[in-house]
């Protein structure tokens, strides 16, 4: 025993000497380091990010925030003021790497563009205009360059300009005599800019190159009322902008060419400066309906409303979010006081959607969870946003080592360590994912023509098999080299279409017995159909244009996909049991196929006019059924097959369900 305490108090003073070598070390060297880590991500639930393990500090509050973009090992507690009066700054952007901002800092009426590094500091004034106003900078998309608008030139009429991000070459690159322009903002090429005009003696937006001479402008709204503020989606697919075509300020879209223009925001409060969140989950924007100027953020579907100032004598505007999402800067000012930056901590509607999910898991290791971590790897792959990857590796290190393989939802395990193996490859995830590979392509239980049966009995196949292995398999022969992987998970989404697809709908039936050769579950389960689709989604888009079974696996998807969109609800969601309107509309089979109808019309699988429209609804009616907290509300709690389908709709469908959040993952994500 003394020994044993000897051992342990040895290995912490080792370790202790370690830390305090590693910490001189890292102060010796903080300049270097806090210019190559500006960028890394930040963990603020509990799990820690990678560069604070490499510090020795672990994250166990949201407040007391590890930034490894400081000397040293400093702690901040948000919200951090980044300036301070006497002069009011506002308008603040970031740079694309999230470590600079600009801003608009007014001396007493006269304004210049500064610059601030995130550590703080001492802002550094780019444009130095004494007799000259400047407004709205904004960075070009790979940050090379600053947007802005000035009244520099000589008829001293407002144009716009660029300049380098240091602030040198200074040119205006749009002007027309006798008007102003103003409002810049960068296209995701970084060629032309989006930008507020009134040269028709009305204030409409307008798309132009840059350096373009007299090259025409396209006009992006032609209202007699006034249009202003344009920001482009990072997508490059929408404008957000400032209207008062309802006889008051409102946020406003549009597509990218000035088509489907309609209102973000419907309130008879001044709502303004809409800027879309780098996932694209929402938009950030300005009001007074609190009767003073807050921000706010609501969901797509413009709802799901959270105030980011709770403070109701301060006030606050003007927010921008950082591209990996976790950071806003804002101007705010105390009562009576000038405005001054934040910068804070920041969750998106997206964000939020998975935090519920890990703060419910409650070591969960079985199916629900492993959609859960489905949602997260799919949201990790498409924003790159590293708070998805902590939680799914926090994830996948618990539950593989208690799991033991004995059935096919194991595949959503597997799936998930395979994701994390090709982020950080540890040989224990991979061969995790081997043995459950193994399992199901020679131990799990098959019917006579080799479909996997779902309760392992060699008899009932169940749609919801599909979705655990046909993505899993689909992985493994991508991360192995094994085609023999990525065959078998083509045969089961045929084999299954061929036992549950009904040839008349091409609706999927629940369940189906090989011994009674008849349906089990006959009734078309929407949550079942959505799985089916999903399995589809992973195996086509992994599937090359020349594969001989592609025209097999696309008829199955088309046909399905065909008989679901004239059953989706005027509301955008679809029943429980899809064919029965009487029904409850339920949101986790809708998210899915909502999910699987916008991955087909982007890939090209599925008609666009034909199914857009479907698909936008789909997506904003799922966003509607998102609380602001980040439930997924309204969603079916779990079910094996139902022999009367009139028993679905007496299933509960009010709780919190990991795999609702996970699906709502899916829809959402961009």
């Amino acid at each position: 025993m003394r020994s044993r305490l000897w051992m342990i108090t040895a290995l912490v003073t080792a370790l202790g000497l370690a830390f305090v070598w590693m910490m001189a070390a890292r102060k010796a060297r903080a300049g270097a380091v806090a210019e190559r880590a500006w960028s890394a991500a930040l963990a603020v639930e509990g799990a820690p990010s990678p560069t604070a393990r490499d510090a020795g500090t672990t994250i166990t509050t949201p407040l007391a925030v590890y930034l490894p973009f400081l000397s040293g090992t400093e702690l901040a507690t948000y919200p951090r003021r980044l300036t301070s009066g006497p002069r009011s700054d506002t308008q603040p952007v970031f740079a694309p790497d999230g470590r600079t901002v600009v801003f608009l800092r007014n001396w007493n009426g006269q304004t210049d563009i500064f610059a601030l590094t995130i550590r703080g500091g001492t802002p550094i004034n780019l444009t130095r205009t004494p007799a000259q106003q400047e407004d709205r900078p904004i960075f070009s998309p790979d940050g090379s360059l600053i947007a802005y608008a000035s009244n520099a030139t000589q008829s001293s009429d407002w144009d716009i300009f660029v300049m380098n991000a240091d602030g040198t070459n200074r040119r205006a690159v749009i002007e027309a005599p006798g008007s102003d322009e103003v409002h810049p903002w960068f296209s995701p090429d970084g060629h032309s800019l989006l930008f507020s005009s009134d040269r028709n003696g009305n204030w409409d937006i307008y798309r132009a190159t840059i350096d373009a001479g007299a090259a025409p402008w396209l006009p992006l709204t032609t209202d007699p009322a006034v249009d202003r503020l344009p920001v482009r989606s990072p997508d490059g697919t929408a404008v957000v902008f400032r209207s008062e075509r309802d006889g008051n300020s409102e946020v406003y879209l549009m597509d990218a060419g000035g088509t489907n223009q309609r209102p973000f925001t419907t309130h008879p409060a001044h709502d303004s400066y809409g800027h879309f969140l780098p996932d694209m989950s929402g938009i950030v924007f300005d009001s007074n309906r609190s009767g003073t100027t807050h921000s706010y953020v609501a969901n797509p579907a413009g709802t799901g409303l959270v105030a980011l100032e709770q403070r109701s004598d301060w006030r606050m505007m003007h927010s921008d979010v950082s591209n990996d999402g976790q950071w806003r800067v804002y101007a705010a000012a105390a009562p009576g006081a000038d405005f001054d930056l934040y910068l804070d901590t920041f969750t998106s509607p997206l964000m939020a959607v998975g935090q519920q999910g890990m703060d419910n898991l409650q070591g969960n290791c079985y199916w629900e969870s492993g959609v859960l971590a489905y949602g997260w790897s799919q949201a990790w792959q498409r924003t790159g946003q590293k708070q998805y990857l902590r939680w799914l590796t926090t994830y996948v290190n618990r539950c593989i080592a208690i799991r033991a393989i004995n059935h096919v939802n194991d595949s959503l395990l597997g799936y998930a360590a395979l994701i994390v193996y090709q982020a950080d490859p540890q040989p224990a995830y991979l061969a995790f994912a081997q043995r459950v590979a193994d399992w199901v392509m020679t131990d799990a239980k098959r019917t006579a023509d080799g479909t996997l049966s779902h309760m392992d009995d060699g008899d009932r196949v169940w749609c919801d098999t599909v979705m655990s292995v046909a993505p899993f398999l689909t992985e493994m022969a991508k991360v192995t080299g094994n085609a023999v992987y990525f065959e078998e998970a083509t045969s089961q989404i045929l084999k299954h279409a061929d036992h549950l697809q009904d040839p008349a709908t091409g609706l999927y039936h629940h369940a189906w017995s090989a011994s009674q050769n008849q349906y089990i579950g006959p009734a078309y389960w929407g949550r079942g159909n959505g799985w089916v689709l999903m399995a589809d989604v992973a195996v086509l888009s992994a599937m090359s244009d020349t594969h001989p079974s592609r025209p097999l696996v696309l008829n199955v998807f088309r046909k399905q996909a065909a008989a679901l969109r004239p059953l989706q609800s005027t509301s955008g969601l679809w029943p429980n049991v899809v064919d029965r309107p009487d029904h409850y509309l339920e949101t986790s089979g809708s998210a899915l196929i909502g999910y699987a109808f916008k991955r087909a019309v982007a890939a090209g699988w599925l008609e666009r006019e034909a199914y857009t429209a479907a698909t936008q609804a789909a997506i904003l009616s799922v966003w509607r059924k998102v609380a602001a907290d980040g439930i997924v509300t309204d969603v079916m709690g779990p079910t094996g097959p139902l022999a009367n389908e009139a028993d679905y709709d007496t299933l509960p469908h009010d709780q919190l369900q990991l795999y609702g959040q996970g699906v709502g993952l899916l829809i959402a994500t961009p």
